[in-house]
């Protein structure tokens, strides 16, 4: 098996390798590292990256981070074991990873039994959570009482797209994106619509706007 560790701090590297092969067991041969979310694509789509494992930074350079870049990796080799390794404290982030198919969500912030223990479940096909998300509590948000259609609107805003070009994106009139904007503001209680963009990064649904 392939072993990849994408990240670009170099520090880092060090660690998740000295990780690997002295509390998980792997040949350093096995282990490959990468700095760059393209580089990182590129990689993962030879051939002999089927059923690699993957340590995953969200934020590295490159065009994708994030959701979009987990859903690209996908795209391209759909037997990845990833196990993501990050800065971004958001359940909601996790939730929807998780949903994507990764098999764990570690933050940086956490001991290193935890990565350790993310990692043994990845590799045996089980999944795992940092323990300081709640994602039970963030399924909850009232983010999640919004429609497909007036989440789509309310991201779009906090793109700065304005009403007109809004409704040409999504094929519907000016007064259906005012409708769907106001909707999503009375159920996020936001009363004005300056503030939706701080209501998403404040939930840690910032990530959102990335696509």
């Amino acid at each position: 098996m392939k072993y990849v560790l994408a990240e670009d701090f170099p520090s880092v590297v060090f660690f998740l390798k000295h990780l690997l092969v002295e509390r998980i067991g792997v040949d350093p041969k096995d282990i490959e590292s990468v700095g760059n979310s393209d580089d990182l694509l590129s990689l993962v789509g030879k051939e002999e990256y089927r059923n690699a494992f993957l340590l995953l930074d969200l934020s590295m350079p490159g065009r994708y981070r994030r959701l979009v870049l987990v859903k690209e990796l996908f795209r391209r080799n759909t037997s990845l074991k990833i196990v993501v390794y990050t800065a971004y404290n958001s359940a909601h982030l996790a939730k929807d990873l998780l949903q994507q198919g990764v098999a764990a969500y570690v933050t940086k912030g956490s001991a290193p039994d935890v990565l350790i223990t993310a990692t043994r479940a990845g590799l045996s096909g089980e999944k795992f959570t940092d323990p300081s998300l709640n994602l039970s509590a963030a399924a909850l948000a009232n983010w999640y009482d919004l429609t497909p259609s007036e989440m789509e609107v309310t991201i779009a805003i906090c793109k700065q797209l304005s009403n007109q070009t809004i409704a040409k994106l999504h094929g519907v009139g000016p007064k259906t994106v005012s409708a769907h904007k106001r909707n999503a503001m009375l159920k996020l209680a936001i009363s004005r619509e300056t503030h939706l963009t701080a209501y998403l990064y404040e939930q840690g649904l910032d990530y959102l706007l990335d696509e």
